[in-house]
């Protein structure tokens, strides 16, 4: 050890109890018992290697160094509650740093499409999607392309009955299932009337004021809305005699039986209906008219969460507000999904 004019103390290789002395007398204020003798052992690692110690320096001016040239950078002294804070601070920067680090990396992201004639139906992918254990993911829809197919008249509600001899005799008419109208409805029947070898007096229309349908008699036709699947819940009327020239449904015309259509898939959550749990990852109402083609896609995608790890099948289905499934009748639905890394 050499002292210079009692302004600098040069610490060459020395024993324990040597090292102690020089911290008690001038650094022990500035660091701790165990980190002084860690900047000696850094300095003595060099051949011929010394700590230097300048007295007349602050100790985040060069108060230690290593060698002539090299700072050792003081860090203050804490209150142990500074401490503690200190070293909350540090680990909330680690942490924010983490999270950016794992924002910025690149995720995964890629697309599922599936395709049918059918309104439920599965599909299996060989080899199956390994989503990565440590991650969550969540998928969204992003087109979905079909025609506007399916009926509001089938085998359920396809039945009119007429008379045209004030109920002498009954004729009864099956209307093919189709997307209709009151028009539709209307001209269909008087076809159909006709090709009895009747008059045309029966007449179905609208009355848009007060939207229910309005059923024309003439020359004593009688109509009977008795007979099981009749059309009458679909024009409003009551499962009941009519035989007035004149008369208007009792009840609003319910011309449209598909009020929203559902997309469920069964590998999500998040989910509900009507407050229950539910598979749908999509609702929405065609923005064209019967018999055209529907392509949905969406202004904003809604991502849901993905629930599996792994994906080997995917059973998507297509139902209207009341879970009931869609009759597309054997139109081709396509439908687009994005799935991306979280």
């Amino acid at each position: 050890m050499a002292r210079i004019a009692d302004r600098h103390i040069c610490l060459f290789r020395q024993d324990l109890k040597n090292v102690n002395n020089v911290y008690c007398d001038h650094v022990s204020s500035d660091m701790t018992k165990e980190e002084f003798p860690n900047v000696c052992k850094l300095a003595w690692e060099k051949p011929y290697g010394f700590v230097v110690v300048d007295l007349t320096s602050n100790k985040d001016k060069g108060k230690c160094r290593i060698g002539l040239d090299t700072f050792y950078v003081l860090e203050p002294r804490l209150h142990p509650f500074r401490q503690k804070i200190s070293l909350l601070y540090k680990k909330m920067e680690r942490e924010l740093l983490e999270r950016i680090a794992h924002n910025t990396e690149p995720k995964e992201s890629f697309q599922i499409v599936v395709s049918d004639n059918k309104t439920k139906f599965t599909t299996r992918f060989n080899p199956h999607i390994q989503l990565k254990t440590d991650r969550k993911y969540e998928i969204a829809l992003v087109n979905l392309q079909t025609y506007y197919s399916f009926p509001n008249v089938d085998d359920t509600n396809n039945h009119f009955s007429y008379s045209p001899d004030g109920g002498g005799i009954w004729y009864h008419i099956l209307i093919p299932e189709s997307s209709y109208d009151i028009e539709d409805i209307n001209r269909d029947i008087q076809q159909k009337v006709k090709q009895n070898g009747h008059a045309a007096n029966v007449t179905i229309s609208a009355n848009t004021n007060t939207l229910k349908a309005v059923l024309i008699l003439e020359n004593n036709y009688h109509v009977d809305f008795r007979p099981d699947h009749s059309i009458c819940s679909l024009l409003g009327f009551n499962h009941d005699l009519y035989t007035l020239r004149y008369q208007e449904s009792e009840n609003p015309v319910n011309i449209l039986s598909v009020n929203s259509i559902l997309v469920n898939i069964d590998v999500i959550s998040g989910s509900y209906l009507n407050g229950q749990r539910n598979l749908t990852i999509y609702s929405f109402f065609p923005a064209v008219s019967p018999g055209y083609k529907i392509i949905e896609t969406p202004a904003n995608l809604v991502y849901l969460p993905i629930t599996l790890d792994a994906i080997y099948t995917i059973e998507t289905s297509l139902t209207d507000q009341n879970g009931q499934q869609l009759n597309l009748r054997g139109e081709n639905v396509t439908i687009r999904f994005h799935v991306r890394e979280i």
